[in-house]
C-alpha cells in the first residue's frame, strides 16, 4: 500500500513540474515578414532603404547588426549586395493576439550602377551572419532605379487620392502636376509607376483635373470604377507646350497586390522627336503600418533555429 502511496505522490509531483515547464517554456522565436511592394528611387550616395520585419523575439541575435556579416537582395541566382546601416526597433504589433516588436533594417546598396533597373517580383531579404547562419525573408516586390532625369521637365505637385479598395485602405489614383521648362513643344509619351502589381491606368487619365484627398476615383472620373481591370498597354501623345503646365489625374488598378504606399514614377516624353524621362523619387503617398490584424493572411511566418 505504501509503495502505490509513494509512486501515486511521484506520478502528481511530476506531472505538477511538467506542467511548470510546460507554462515556463519560452515560446518558439519566429520571425514574420509582410510581403508587398518596395518601390525605390537612387537619389542620394548616402541613402538607405527601410525593409521592416517582425519578430517576437528581438533580443536573438539575427536582429542585432554586430552579428550581420552581409545582406542582399534579389532570387536565389541573382542578388543585389547591401551593406547593413543599422538595425532598429520600429514598434509594437501582434500576431494572432501575441505580442510582437517590429525590426526595421537600414540598407545601403554596396556598389551603385550608373543607369539600371533592378526589379524582382518576388524578393529575397538574404541575411548572412557571422556564425555561419542564414535568414532569408520573403519581402514581395522588389524594385530600384538608378539613373538621373532630364531637366526640360518640372514637377510642381504630386499628391494621391485615398480609399477602400477590396476592404483596405490604399492608392485610388495619383494626380500630377508638371511644367514643361523649355522653349519646345513637348509630348508626354508615357507615365509608369515603378511596380508591377499596381500600375497606372493611363486609358482612364483626365487631365487638367485636380482630384485630391478623399475623393474616390469613381467621382473624380464622373462614372464607376473598378480597380481590378487590367489596362491595355498604352502610348498617350498629350502636347504640353513651351513653359505650360501639365496636370493630369490617374486612377490606379491592382493586378497584383493588394495596398500602395511608397512609389516611384518615370514620366517619358519627347521633343522634337528625341525622347527624355523624369524621374520622381518615391514618395510615401500614405502612412500605413504594414503590420496590423487586416494584412494577417499574406504575412509570410518563420519559426527560428535556436542554432
Amino acid at each position: 500500500m505504501a509503495h502505490r502511496v509513494l509512486f501515486g505522490t511521484l506520478f502528481v509531483v511530476t506531472l505538477a513540474l511538467a506542467v511548470v515547464l510546460l507554462l515556463d517554456a519560452p515560446a518558439a522565436s519566429m520571425v514574420i515578414s509582410h510581403p508587398t511592394i518596395h518601390s525605390h528611387v537612387h537619389s542620394d550616395p548616402l541613402e538607405t532603404i527601410r525593409i521592416e520585419i517582425m519578430t517576437n523575439d528581438p533580443e536573438d541575435y539575427r536582429f542585432d547588426e554586430d552579428y550581420l556579416h552581409r545582406a542582399a537582395i534579389g532570387s536565389e541566382d541573382n542578388l543585389l549586395a547591401f551593406d547593413v546601416i543599422a538595425i532598429e526597433r520600429a514598434g509594437e504589433a501582434r500576431y494572432q493576439e501575441q505580442p510582437m516588436t517590429i525590426v526595421a533594417l537600414l540598407l545601403r546598396i554596396a556598389v551603385v550602377p550608373e543607369d539600371a533597373r533592378i526589379t524582382y517580383d518576388e524578393a529575397i531579404l538574404h541575411l548572412h551572419y557571422k556564425n555561419g547562419q542564414e535568414l532569408a525573408v520573403p519581402i514581395g516586390e522588389f524594385h530600384y532605379l538608378f539613373g538621373s532625369s532630364d531637366d526640360a521637365l518640372a514637377v510642381v505637385g504630386l499628391n494621391a487620392t485615398h480609399e477602400t479598395v477590396d476592404g483596405l485602405n490604399t492608392l485610388g489614383g495619383i494626380a500630377l502636376e508638371l511644367r514643361n521648362r523649355s522653349d519646345r513643344v513637348m509630348v508626354v509619351r508615357e507615365i509608369e509607376l515603378i511596380s508591377a502589381g499596381v500600375v497606372l491606368n493611363l486609358p482612364r487619365r483626365m487631365r487638367d483635373r485636380a482630384c485630391e484627398g478623399a475623393m474616390t476615383v469613381a467621382v473624380c472620373l464622373g462614372e464607376p470604377y473598378s480597380f481590378h481591370v487590367p489596362p491595355p498597354p498604352t502610348t498617350i501623345d498629350d502636347l504640353v507646350l513651351p513653359h505650360q503646365p501639365y496636370q493630369v489625374y490617374v486612377p490606379l488598378s491592382y493586378l497584383d497586390a493588394h495596398v500602395l504606399h511608397r512609389v516611384g514614377l518615370v514620366v517619358t516624353y519627347d521633343i522634337d522627336g528625341e525622347f527624355h524621362r523624369l524621374i520622381i523619387d518615391d514618395f510615401p503617398f500614405i502612412r500605413t503600418a504594414l503590420y496590423q490584424d487586416a494584412f494577417e493572411e499574406w504575412y509570410d511566418v518563420q519559426i527560428l533555429d535556436p542554432s
